[in-house]
Parts: structure tokens; sequence; C-alpha cells
């Protein structure tokens, strides 16, 4: 009978740390869950960048020079791109942007000038294959940033 006032002592001491581990699991869980929601965010932003700039290729492939809007879509999604994507994949994008305008310029100077037309329409033609190839590229780049992992690494 003497050991009772000890049980209930050691019963009161336990219980606030039982529920101070229990507060303290519900909390961990509540932050994985926001981590794997803003990580879902953000792949969906990252993917938007993505299909934009692979849609501004497609278009540009389907309608050759000039494609109207095509640069301002590839330097809108370089904006975008510096915040959520490390240098190299803004770069990238700068560079396709380049090319398009590039290609652009070389397609108007072809029209204007009859002794250099040849030349001119060589190099336009030059920019539409490369760009052409980047499709492999353009996934390469992308590809770790688009990778969506739920749970533990």
């Amino acid at each position: 009978m003497s050991d009772a006032p000890y049980l209930f002592d050691y019963i009161r001491a336990l219980v606030p740390i039982l529920i101070a581990i229990f507060v303290a699991y519900v909390a961990y869980q509540q932050w994985q869950t926001n981590h794997e929601s803003l990580r879902e965010k953000l792949f969906d932003r990252r993917i938007e960048v993505h299909d934009q700039v692979a849609a501004a290729l497609s278009r540009l492939l389907r309608e050759g020079f000039p494609a109207a809007g095509i640069e301002n879509e590839l330097a809108q999604a370089w904006r975008k791109s510096r915040f959520l994507f490390d240098d190299e994949v803004s770069e990238y994008i700068e560079k396709l942007r380049e090319a398009v305008n590039d290609g652009q310029f070389y397609h108007s100077q072809a029209a204007l000038n009859n002794e250099k037309r040849n030349d001119y329409l060589d190099k336009e033609h030059d920019r539409l294959n490369w760009l052409a190839k980047q499709f492999d590229p353009l996934h390469e780049h992308f590809a770790k940033y688009l990778r969506l992992r739920f749970g533990r690494k």
C-alpha cells in the first residue's frame, strides 16, 4: 500500500512526457506533409517551364521562321527559370532564345538582301537544324529537377 503514492507520482511525471512525444510526432508529420506539398508545387512550376520551352520549340519547327512570339515565350520561360532552376538551365534557355533570335534575323535578311540571300538562308537552316536537335538536350537539362520523390531520399 505504501507504493501506491509513488506509482501515482511516476504516472504524473510520465504523462506530460508522453504528451510531449505525441505532440512532437504530430508536428513532424505536419512538417513532412508541408515539405512534400512544397516539393509538389515546385515540380508543377518547373514542369510548366519545361512544357513552355518544349511547346515553343515544337511550334517553331512546325511553322519555321519567322515564328511570331516564340522568342517572347522563351524569354518568359527564361525569366521564370532563374528562380526555379540553377544557372545551367537558365543559360540553356537563353541559348535557345538567342538561336531563335539569330534565325529570325537571318530569315529577315534573306528576304531583304538578294546578294547574300543564300548565305542567310544557309545560316537560317543551320539554326533551325540545331534547334530541331534540342529536344533530347532539353529533357536532359530539366531531368534532375523533374524527379518527384516522396518520403526519404
